[in-house]
């Protein structure tokens, strides 16, 4: 991702798609922490920080389905860029299907899709 706010829109689509299914698995931990270590974080606040914070925000709206589309809409508007779109939504899918896909999830990249191609 190039921008900063493009990293923490990523960031934010994954903490969330952890959710989705309800079962927030070791396997998904250990590539969020794997790729939240290979972004270069350019903000005061550190990458911890506003991923706790993040978490937080997810655990409260992941069962709302009307929460989830404002989430997603909000958090996809900093990729304007065909190959930036692209490039989401192939990280998105791909971290989400390492544990298969549920209906929320396919859902949610749906979603994505949606909101992306509209902007």
């Amino acid at each position: 991702m190039k921008t900063q706010p493009q990293r923490e829109a990523f960031l934010n689509l994954l903490i969330l798609g952890c959710y989705l299914d309800g079962k927030h698995t070791l396997l998904e931990t250990e590539e969020f922490d794997r790729i939240a270590g290979e972004i270069e974080w350019e903000s005061s606040t550190a990458c911890s920080l506003f991923i706790s914070t993040q978490h937080a925000k997810a655990r409260e709206i992941w069962e709302n389905p009307i929460e989830v589309k404002k989430w997603v809409t909000q958090h996809s508007k900093p990729f304007t860029d065909e190959k930036e779109k692209e490039l989401l939504i192939d990280s998105v899918e791909q971290f989400l299907g390492r544990d298969g896909f549920s209906s929320e999830e396919a859902g949610f990249l749906n979603q994505l899709r949606t909101d992306l191609i509209s902007l």
